[in-house]
């Protein structure tokens, strides 16, 4: 909570003693504990200031000092009861609490609150946000409403957003004056003016047009807090400022650069790879184990197509094979070639079935070396759609049309087998995993889905 006490005394034509003499005291309670108490003592002659601080006119001084203090606290699980007391002793004009909100026991912010998630955010909580990296600005933005006291003769005057780590600052997302239209950074909700109460202000928490300074190779922080401080001008035009942080969310960052160029499927708007720190630093220290990797999270973690991948910790990587013929970039076209090769190969063409058995053994390997990862949780894997009819010739030029079984790729990477096929490779020693799930939903027959510990 921000604050500021201010004094005044005339000056003093008399000579008595004491009569000129003043003491003050300044004094914040929250919930009955003192939080903040500070005093003092000064004599006030006929002309000069009483000391250090004080300002002085032709007739009288002043001395004005605006601090802060934090009630965290106290406002864990109720907003606190703040007391401000302000005296002055002897002779003297009472002292003055300018921040006529702190002196009615209520904050010029009182709280912070989340804005509904829009169109499109439906699958997320609302908890996380996109954090770009230096230089980089949001495509989709969101706002806070930070409620903010009506004082009498008080104008607001501009809004700033902090995005913290604790009590670090990372940076500022918004520092923007009070507007009027839609498209302002910061901006009055509602219509409702009446004085001693709360109306909600809208403030911007991401970054545009304010571009990121924030470090996030590596990212710096596995939760955040948005804080808001509004400016305020009294009525004899002091700067009054006021802040309140929000609870604990998740920030994402874009994945590590150095996959950038292991990519695969098409890009969705706003960015498709914002992950929490946990997975980048994931990401970063076992790119080994893996391949191509498609969507993380979208932006924010808004819905970009998927029932899951709103928490920053799972993504999609490529098979561990990639088919000859197929495009490396598109897994829809390794599934096609890699039915098309499993088609021939029931249909005896040898060099068919070499291809399907170096599927099988790189799926094994590379998802086995997955599966013993302690921060991996969860994989879902291949099951194998039926799908239409395969015309293949075969050796002795005879045509004949092929329909895969329903779970095929299940039957090849469990026994080594599929209908009377067998590659010679034996039951697979991980296909009972607990860790692992063969989705006969067939969502993940062309790519792995693979879930990190939070």
């Amino acid at each position: 909570m921000q604050f500021a006490y201010h004094l005044d005394a005339a000056f003093c034509p008399s000579s008595t003693p004491g009569r000129c003499s003043h003491a003050w005291k300044v004094k914040v309670e929250a919930n009955e504990e003192t939080v903040f108490i500070r005093s003092g003592a000064f004599e006030i002659g006929q002309s000069s200031a009483p000391g250090p601080g004080w300002f002085c006119s032709s007739e009288w001084c002043e001395f004005y000092e605006q601090s802060e203090i934090n009630l965290y606290p106290f406002n864990r699980t109720a907003p606190a009861a703040v007391k401000l007391q302000v005296e002055m002793t002897q002779l003297g004009n009472m002292g003055t609490a300018h921040n006529y909100a702190a002196a009615l026991g209520l904050p010029l912010v009182g709280s912070l609150t989340r804005d509904p998630l829009p169109s499109g955010f439906s699958l997320g909580d609302g908890s996380y946000y996109s954090i770009p990296p230096q230089g980089g600005t949001n495509t989709f933005q969101r706002a806070n409403s930070a409620s903010v006291l009506q004082v009498p003769n008080w104008t607001i005057q501009r809004g700033k957003t902090t995005v913290l780590d604790g009590d670090v600052a990372l940076g500022v997302s918004v520092d923007a004056p009070l507007g009027t239209d839609d498209a302002a950074q910061v901006r009055w909700r509602g219509t409702s003016t009446e004085i001693n109460t709360y109306r909600d202000l809208g403030v911007r928490i991401t970054f545009s047009p304010l571009a990121s300074a924030i470090s996030t190779a590596p990212p710096p922080a596995a939760e955040i807090q948005h804080q808001i401080s509004v400016t305020a001008a009294d009525a004899e035009g002091r700067a009054v400022l006021g802040k309140a942080t929000s609870e604990n969310r998740h920030p994402l960052y874009l994945m590590p650069a150095s996959m950038s160029d292991r990519r695969f499927g098409p890009r969705d708007r706003g960015g498709d790879n914002w992950c929490t720190r946990q997975t980048y630093l994931w990401i970063h220290n076992n790119s080994n184990l893996l391949t191509r990797i498609n969507d993380i999270s979208g932006e924010h973690a808004r819905n970009i197509g998927h029932r899951s991948h709103f928490t920053g910790n799972m993504f999609d990587i490529y098979h561990f094979y990639t088919v000859p013929g197929a495009i490396p970039t598109s897994a829809g076209s390794n599934l096609q070639q890699l039915r098309r090769e499993t088609a021939k190969a029931l249909a005896g063409i040898v060099g068919s079935a070499q291809t399907v058995r170096d599927w099988v053994q790189a799926e094994r390997t590379g998802l086995a070396a997955l599966l013993q990862n302690t921060d991996v949780v969860r994989i879902y894997t291949a099951y194998g759609a039926s799908g239409q009819a395969i015309s293949v010739v075969k050796p002795d030029g005879s045509t004949v049309s092929i329909t895969l079984p329903v779970g095929w790729q299940h039957d090849l990477l469990r026994t080594g087998q599929v209908s009377e096929l067998d590659l010679g490779v034996g039951a697979w020693t991980n296909a009972s995993s607990p860790k692992l799930r063969f989705d006969d939903h067939f969502i993940h027959d062309d790519h792995h889905h693979v879930t990190l510990r939070q």
